[in-house]
């Protein structure tokens, strides 16, 4: 085996090798040697050594052919390994656990409020009226179909004997639940109420002027409503437990909290999403809530569960304790005996 206590004597061995196929063995071994010492110096060693004696191994490595040799099973894993880490440095993945939660200082985490989220936005809504026109399914997902027809079901729940019912929808973007409302009961008059953050209200009076959008939360909780939706947007709040109050408070029948990560073993935890993959250009913390935790705050504030529902959607988070799955959660207040 060659070592670096040797490689002084070696090197006029080396120098000498007429025969390229006899000595390849040698010479790869003498490429791992050399790069096994130098992945273990310091960089203030780096210039006298490349002068040294591995300097001159090295140069000598480069002027014969086992530079054009395919590398040995052993080096070609280390530079799939070298490669791997390197895309990780660069890529950022999708999804990542937050050990410090919402005190994680990172200024490239945007949040919610920019504008490619809006331009997203407005390019799916276009999309769902073109399949509105038609009697096409209202998605091409199984995993979203699920979820509307789910909403379906809860819509007809708080629309019982009646012809007209008030919704808020908090953090419902342009107001896509609306138009899937219309279509679900067209004969039913509602009043739709959606809670958004700036820019995204902006893009929605644009395109549902018969929506009333809240940009300031204080005003959407000045009235009560037959139904509450929270599709997705709930985890988003760092002080979800204040939040998840008010909405109960504003709910006159139903209050669906849906689509929300899910843990069953893990306390509670914060994660990061990088949504590139949808267009998105911005980074945003959430919660994966523990389940019995989040169902026994709920229930406290004197709302009862009438169905718990499964959602289509997986997440598994880089370094998080336990992978996350969605769910729904149908709540009614427990003062309110007529409802189902």
């Amino acid at each position: 085996m060659i070592t670096i206590e040797n490689l002084a004597e070696s090197f006029e061995q080396y120098q000498q090798l007429e025969n390229y196929n006899l000595g390849l063995n040698k010479l790869q071994l003498l490429r791992n040697e050399i790069a096994s010492n130098w992945l273990n110096t310091s960089e203030n060693n780096l210039k006298n050594n490349y002068s040294d004696t591995q300097g001159k191994l090295y140069k000598f490595l480069l002027k014969n052919n086992i530079k054009s040799e395919f590398l040995t099973k052993v080096e070609q894993a280390f530079v799939d390994e070298i490669v791997a880490m390197q895309y990780e440095c660069v890529t950022p993945r999708d999804w990542e656990y937050l050990p410090n939660g919402w005190a994680t200082k990172d200024f490239h985490i945007k949040g919610w409020d920019v504008e490619s989220i809006l331009q997203i936005r407005r390019q799916n809504f276009c999309e769902l009226l073109k399949l509105l026109e038609t009697s096409s399914p209202l998605t091409n997902s199984y995993s979203v179909h699920n979820t509307y027809i789910i909403y379906a079901y809860v819509l007809a729940l708080a629309a019982h004997q009646k012809d007209r019912i008030s919704i808020l929808d908090w953090g419902g973007g342009i107001g896509n639940y609306y138009l899937i409302s219309k279509i679900l009961m067209p004969h039913l008059e509602i009043d739709y109420y959606c809670k958004e953050l700036p820019v995204i209200c902006k893009g929605g009076r644009e395109v549902l002027p018969q929506v009333k959008f809240f940009d300031d939360e204080e005003d959407c909780f000045e009235q009560s409503y037959d139904l509450v939706l929270a599709s997705s947007s709930l985890q988003y709040s760092e002080f979800w437990q204040q939040i998840a109050k008010k909405l109960a408070a504003v709910s006159r029948s139903y209050l669906y909290i849906t689509r929300m990560p899910i843990v069953h073993r893990a306390a509670s935890f914060v994660v990061v999403q990088r949504p590139y993959i949808y267009g998105y250009h911005t980074e945003y913390m959430g919660w994966f809530l523990n389940r019995e935790e989040f169902l026994n705050y709920v229930i406290n504030l004197q709302m009862k569960l009438v169905r718990e529902f499964l959602i289509e959607e997986r997440f598994v988070v880089h370094d998080a304790p336990e992978a996350g799955e969605c769910r729904g959660f149908l709540f009614r207040p427990q003062m309110d005996s007529s409802k189902i």
